[in-house]
């Protein structure tokens, strides 16, 4: 452990914008509450285009999440991305088959390139940064596609999403760690790569041990202090003073309504959204960031 940094550069990125017009309530109202500082839009999505609209209305500070695990592609006419009835194939699913070479690399590289488009012809300007959906920006071969592609258009920022106090919280179902810690994995390899690309990214992250019904004001308290008070291995600048709080609020979707093309999956349908809204809204957390004296940024001001 090391002592805080004197200056904490604070980033609350809500993801998931565009999902669904509830979702996208949700999050507009975090963001003029003042605590939500940047965003995440996916662009295959069922409200993306409203998404895009309030974006522009309100100056909204949005970066790209892109999404190669969820509903359909922007692309037509994937092969290997794609199952049989056109929907692309789960997050697991997804690195196993890249890691047996079975994904064709052209189709990622031109689905990536369609998803940025797409964000730049309906927002009107780049992304602020690139994350990825379910993370999928560190998977091996993604990465590399997503770097080169990135560096080509002048895109600089994305999310490093290693969080240091993920073995210490006990809450985390078996599973779901067992996802997380493959996160990590990749992520060591992935940061490498966009670093060596010129791609920046801040040096911290809270997120993974908080989503949705684990989310408590006792552990975000906990996992940012934790966050500060690690050592980083990068030189001692902005972006390692920086941490990245990556959030879910919004309104539950309703079924039939939401979803990239296949409706919304549990966790949307769930209660856990308007319990991270209403956590990330309250007074209470909104004094601790202040007596931590935490500079909120987005990834735009950076």
């Amino acid at each position: 452990m090391a002592a805080d940094p004197k200056e904490k550069y604070l980033i609350v990125n809500a993801d998931d914008f565009g999902y669904c017009s509830k979702r996208n309530r949700g999050i507009l109202q975090a963001f003029q509450k003042g605590v939500v500082t940047s965003i995440s839009l996916m662009v295959n999505a069922e409200s993306s285009v409203q998404a895009a609209e309030l974006a522009k209305e309100h100056g909204l500070p949005v970066g790209l999440h892109l999404n190669l695990s969820e509903g359909r592609p922007l692309v037509l006419g994937h092969k290997t991305l794609v199952d049989s009835d056109g929907f692309m194939k789960a997050k697991e699913q997804l690195q196993k088959l890249l890691s047996q070479g079975i994904i064709d690399k052209k189709e990622i590289q031109q689905e990536i390139k369609a998803q940025l488009q797409w964000f730049q012809d309906h927002v009107g300007r780049n992304p602020t940064h690139v994350d990825g959906h379910q993370h999928v920006h560190v998977f091996p071969a993604v990465c590399e596609i997503l770097a080169a592609t990135m560096q080509q258009m002048g895109l600089k920022k994305t999310r490093n999403p290693v969080e240091l106090s993920l073995q210490s919280c006990p809450w985390i179902p078996q599973a779901r760690l067992e996802f997380f810690n493959g996160v990590v994995h990749n992520a060591a390899a992935a940061l490498d790569v966009y670093s060596k690309a010129g791609i920046s990214f801040p040096q911290r992250f809270v997120g993974l041990t908080t989503m949705g019904k684990n989310m408590t004001e006792e552990r975000l308290q906990q996992a940012l202090s934790t966050a500060f008070k690690c050592q980083t291995t990068f030189p001692d600048n902005r972006w390692s003073n920086t941490c990245e709080l990556m959030v879910h609020p919004g309104y539950a979707s309703t079924a039939g309504c939401g979803g990239c093309g296949g409706g919304p999956d549990e966790f949307a349908q769930s209660l856990d959204r308007e319990h991270e809204l209403h956590i990330l809204t309250s007074e209470s957390f909104r004094s601790f960031l202040d007596s931590q004296n935490f500079l909120l940024q987005s990834y735009h001001d950076l």
